[in-house]
């Protein structure tokens, strides 16, 4: 049975390996990816807006519509009033939205998706001495129409709005490649940037994706010096 998730939990989905439940790309593009698409969401959902800030500069404020629930009133309450850098740096930290340990936003959507029986959750120890936690498949209904909805725009298809958004926060993070790996590379990437780049009727996600694109290429060139 498929079930609806949000834009965060369908990325981590595609950069979950399902059957050895790790990521197929590194925590800190996958955290910050995480972070990226709970704004991307919640501007999509008119929950979250840009409004002007200091300086001539564009920051964060609640939306007209309320928050759907205590985890996106969380997020919202951690963004609101800062720029989209300030905002990614408050997401890909501690983040507490239930009672107890504070933990980070990417294994709130990963618990998420294991209380939907989505994945599955398996503790380990590398070595026999590091205690790990991997994601395998649980139903992979879910999974399955992503993929299938995702590979179709790669391959030409009118992607809806959703879609290109996430095919957009794929493109940003480099991931394409090691979450369709059997798919050639080069037209996969020309496509992909063809929709990422395309003009978005929303003011609000247009500036969202822009900034991720640049805010990880950014961060892609310091991390070469």
């Amino acid at each position: 049975m498929t079930t609806t998730v949000n834009l965060a939990a369908e990325y981590l989905l595609l950069v979950l390996d399902d059957k050895k439940g790790g990521f197929v790309r590194d925590l800190t593009t996958v955290n910050f990816t995480v972070a990226a698409a709970e704004i991307v969401e919640l501007i999509a959902r008119h929950q979250l807006v840009f409004v002007e800030g200091p300086k001539g500069t564009k920051v964060l404020a609640r939306g007209e519509v309320e928050p759907s629930d205590e985890f996106f009133a969380q997020i919202i309450e951690a963004v609101e009033g800062k720029t989209y850098d300030q905002a990614i740096s408050a997401l890909v930290g501690p983040f507490s939205s239930r009672p107890g340990p504070v933990r980070s936003l990417r294994s709130y959507e990963l618990q998420h998706l294991v209380e939907a029986g989505i994945l599955r959750e398996r503790h380990i120890k590398l070595l026999g001495l590091i205690p790990l936690t991997r994601y395998p498949e649980g139903d992979a209904s879910t999974e399955i129409d992503l993929r299938a909805r995702v590979r179709a725009a790669l391959g030409g298809a009118e992607p809806d709005d959703r879609t290109r958004a996430l095919i957009a926060l794929l493109y940003a993070s480099r991931s394409l490649t090691a979450v369709f790996p059997r798919l050639e590379a080069k037209p996969m990437k020309r496509r992909a940037r063809q929709i990422a780049e395309r003009s978005w009727e929303d003011d609000g996600l247009a500036m969202a994706l822009a900034e991720y694109f640049s805010y990880m290429t950014q961060l892609s060139a310091a991390t070469m010096v």
